[in-house]
């Protein structure tokens, strides 16, 4: 890997983790009852993956099919929070999600490369879903302080 790709690469991954980090602890502390849900389902299904992928229970990391049933468990979260909290970044945080847990059977009937598989993961599941917990923490305080 050129060095110019190996600095896109920590940028990529490690300003994912701060930027998450961050909104999760924005979330826990002007989000709401939604916004607190998906920011702890958000933490636990990165720290289990992170778990999964790092026991080297697979070659590659992430294609384990234990991550892909933590993945399917967050779907069904979102997809929970989003029918009752009625919310547009709550649909679209499902659909992320949704197309997340997709990443899997089109990896293992495609043949797809492990940096392809991998960015699609953290496109979906990381970099996508970043910004839709940032936009309903701000909804919710902005709300908050109009009250």
């Amino acid at each position: 890997m050129s060095e110019g790709w190996l600095i896109a690469h920590y940028v990529w991954t490690y300003g994912g983790d701060v930027l998450g980090i961050l909104c999760i602890l924005a979330a826990f502390r002007w989000g709401g009852h939604t916004e607190r849900w998906v920011a702890g389902t958000f933490l636990a299904g990165s720290l289990l993956t992170f778990t999964v992928a790092y026991l080297r229970l697979e070659p590659v990391p992430n294609r384990h099919p234990f991550v892909m049933v933590i993945d399917m468990v967050v779907l069904a979260i979102f997809v929970t929070l989003s029918l009752r909290s009625r919310r547009p970044w709550t649909l679209v945080l499902a659909a992320f999600q949704f197309n997340d847990v997709l990443t899997y059977p089109a990896a293992w009937l495609s043949n797809m490369d492990t940096f392809t598989f991998l960015t699609a993961l953290e496109f979906w599941s990381g970099w996508g879903l970043i910004p839709l917990l940032a936009w309903g923490t701000w909804e919710h305080a902005r709300g908050a302080r109009q009250a």
